[in-house]
C-alpha cells in the first residue's frame, strides 16, 4: 500500500466468487421460503459433507465466509489464494470451490477463510444470494412496532454485494444492510456525499469503530444541518469512516485557528466506495426484513422513527 496510484481493493476471492455468483442468480430457484430470528439469524447446511451453522446475513455477498477452524474441517483443496480489504487493512486467505447443500437443494459456491476470524458465534457467514431461496424473512420478536413499510429494488455487485440505490440526489451512494457487522457507518466517500447535500460537519473527535473482522477502523461523527431519510429511517448523525475508501472525495475540514499547527498525513489513495451500511442500531427497530431473490428487492417493516 506504499504506492501513491489507484489500486483496485476488490477482493480476489470475490473476483473467483464471480461466475457462480452469476450462474446462481440465472438459476431457477424453489419456491421456499426461509425464516429466521433476526437476533439468531442462522442456518444449517452442509459444505463438502461437512455439517455448519451459517449466520445469513445481507452484508455478505458472492461466497460462504468461514473461520478458520471451520475451514480446517472441510475436505477441500484449498488451490487458490485469495485477499479482501477492510478498508486499508489487507487480509490474506485461501479459497475453493465446493458444493453447499441446503434443505434437499445443492449449489456450487466459492468458500474463502482469511487470517481473521468473521463470525464470534457461528462458523461463518453467507448473504441471502448465495442460498438457494425464492425468499428469506428476518423477524424480531422483541422490536417496537412498525410504523410504516419500505421496498426496494436491491442490485449486486462485487464491492458492496446487495445494495440499494440512495437516490439522485445523493450522486451513486449505495445503501447496504447489515445485522451483524457494526452499526451504522459511512465511507469516506459515502460520507463526503451526504455532507455535500445535507450539509454535513464534524461533530465530534476521531475515535475507533469496529468494522468487519472485527477490526478497528477510524470514525469520526458528522452532524446535518438538513438531515434527511436513508431506507426509510431519519440520518440527523452518522458515523463516518474516514480513512477508508474516500478516492478523491473530499470531506469536511476543521475550521483552523490562527495559533494552531495542522499535522497532517499523506496516504495511498484508494478506490472510491460511496456507500452508508445500515447497521443494528438501526435494524433491530425492523420487525421484519425480507429479503425477495427474484427481482431482488429487499422490504423493512419498522419503526422509522427512534423514539
Amino acid at each position: 500500500m506504499s504506492s501513491g496510484k489507484p489500486r483496485r481493493s476488490y477482493s480476489r476471492a470475490l473476483m473467483l466468487a464471480a461466475v457462480p455468483l452469476l450462474a446462481a442468480a440465472h438459476a431457477p430457484r424453489p419456491e421456499q421460503q426461509l425464516m429466521l430470528d433476526a437476533a439468531q439469524p442462522f442456518v444449517q447446511v452442509t459444505i463438502a459433507g461437512v455439517p455448519l451453522r451459517l449466520r445469513v446475513d445481507p452484508a455478505e455477498h458472492g461466497l460462504v465466509l468461514l473461520d478458520r477452524a471451520a475451514a480446517d474441517r472441510l475436505p477441500l483443496t484449498w488451490t487458490e489464494d485469495a485477499e479482501t480489504d477492510v478498508g486499508r487493512i489487507r487480509l490474506a486467505g485461501h479459497v475453493a470451490r465446493a458444493t453447499l447443500l441446503v434443505d434437499g437443494h445443492s449449489r456450487q459456491v466459492s468458500v474463502a477463510a482469511y487470517e481473521r476470524d468473521c463470525c464470534r458465534d457461528a462458523d461463518g457467514a453467507v448473504g441471502p444470494d448465495t442460498l438457494p431461496y425464492a425468499v428469506i424473512r428476518w423477524s424480531r420478536a422483541d422490536a417496537p412496532d412498525p410504523t410504516g413499510e419500505r421496498t426496494m429494488a436491491l442490485a449486486m455487485d462485487m464491492r458492496s454485494g446487495l445494495h440499494a440505490d440512495a437516490g439522485p440526489q445523493l450522486d451513486g451512494l449505495q445503501i447496504a444492510f447489515t445485522l451483524y457487522r457494526s452499526d451504522t457507518v459511512a465511507t469516506a466517500a459515502g460520507g463526503a456525499i451526504l455532507a455535500r447535500a445535507w450539509g454535513g460537519a464534524w461533530t465530534g473527535p476521531a475515535t475507533l469503530g469496529r468494522a468487519a473482522f472485527g477490526l478497528l477502523r477510524p470514525i469520526r461523527p458528522m452532524a446535518f444541518a438538513l438531515p434527511q431519510k436513508l431506507a426509510g429511517f431519519p440520518i440527523r448523525m452518522i458515523d463516518v469512516r474516514t480513512a477508508d475508501f474516500g478516492g478523491r472525495s473530499l470531506l469536511p475540514q476543521d475550521k483552523v485557528g490562527p495559533d494552531d499547527i495542522i499535522v497532517s498525513r499523506r496516504l495511498p489513495l484508494q478506490d472510491a466506495w460511496p456507500a452508508v451500511i445500515l447497521g443494528p442500531d438501526v435494524l433491530r427497530r425492523c420487525a421484519e426484513i425480507v429479503y425477495v431473490a427474484a427481482p431482488r428487492s429487499l422490504t423493512l417493516r419498522c419503526a422509522f422513527e427512534a423514539r
